[in-house]
């Protein structure tokens, strides 16, 4: 009985977390990528994470997400903070819900309406990110999906060498990208 369980335990790890060739190790959990490894709400093991680069046309600049806090709610979804750069390059702050299940991160939040993002790559580092979002339709501003490539604070040169490939390994030919972190500081936010 003890066999099959360390088995079965061997056998999930394998599944959830994975070293590509190039030595990265990564996994496709959305708790990983929103608490960071060993995370929870309130006490993530990751910092606020930025956006990079991303195919939505229409994103804003300087995106930001903070940590989810506090407990859930009956349906699993815990409060979180975001914001932008508007046009007039002020910050906008937001408020929003958020939870996990499996590779997809279920959001809703005033400027977006209702996502889900699915998470291609996370370093296990806590680095970074490689995700598809779109937008649940009917329900959300957004159509997709849309790759995007989020960075972590204090991301290491390593894992965000990792993202940057997965990146573009999950790129379609010919998809135009657009780098929406430029001239950011994001001292004031986190």
């Amino acid at each position: 009985m003890q066999r099959l369980l360390l088995l079965l335990i061997a056998l999930f790890s394998l599944s959830c977390a994975e070293a590509g060739p190039d030595g990265c190790v990564g996994s496709t959990e959305a708790k990983v990528a929103v608490f960071g490894e060993g995370g929870n709400a309130g006490s993530p093991t990751i910092g606020y994470s930025y956006l990079v680069k991303t195919t939505y046309p229409d994103e804003h600049a300087c995106v930001y997400i903070l940590p989810p806090y506090g407990t859930a709610d009956a349906s699993g979804r815990y409060p979180y903070r975001m914001g932008y750069k508007d046009s007039n390059d002020q910050w906008v702050k937001l408020d929003g819900k958020i939870k996990t299940e499996g590779s997809k991160i279920i959001d809703n939040d005033p400027e977006y309406g209702d996502t889900v993002t699915t998470v291609l790559y996370t370093h296990l580092g806590g680095g970074c990110d490689v995700t598809l979002f779109e937008g649940q339709k009917g329900q959300s501003k957004v159509q997709g999906p849309f790759l995007e490539l989020w960075y972590h604070s204090g991301a290491s040169e390593e894992s965000m060498r990792c993202c940057e490939e997965e990146f573009r390994k999950n790129l379609k030919e010919g998809t135009a990208v657009r780098k929406v972190n430029k001239n950011c500081d994001y001292g004031d936010v986190a």
